[in-house]
């Protein structure tokens, strides 16, 4: 039997939960990572995780002007798995931050 936590006014199987976590950890590590402009080394099978467990998860009706997710960015099949994970949530993985003004 799957044991089930509270979540989201309901209860969850504690996988789909801790899945749920892997993958908001992988996504906003890489946020973070690229917003900071840190070469911080993110460990690639968080990400595949990540992807896998999402792809059938988030729907095309999650998508687009007042949703959570923008249109998935296109990448190639054989992108690094952080790229395609940024580009499955909306993100552009070539963005990089605005240089700073203090250098």
């Amino acid at each position: 039997m799957d044991r089930l936590v509270a979540w989201s006014g309901g209860q969850v199987p504690l996988r789909g939960y801790a899945d749920q976590q892997i993958t908001e950890l992988a996504m906003h590590g890489w946020d973070l990572a690229r917003a900071t402009s840190q070469d911080a080394p993110l460990d690639p099978a968080l990400a595949e995780h990540a992807l896998n467990w999402s792809q059938p998860m988030l729907r095309p009706e999650h998508r687009g002007p007042g949703q959570g997710f923008g249109a998935e960015v296109p990448t190639s099949r054989d992108a690094p798995v952080y790229d395609r994970l940024a580009g499955w949530f909306g993100r552009d993985p070539a963005w990089q931050p605005p240089a700073s003004q203090d250098q």
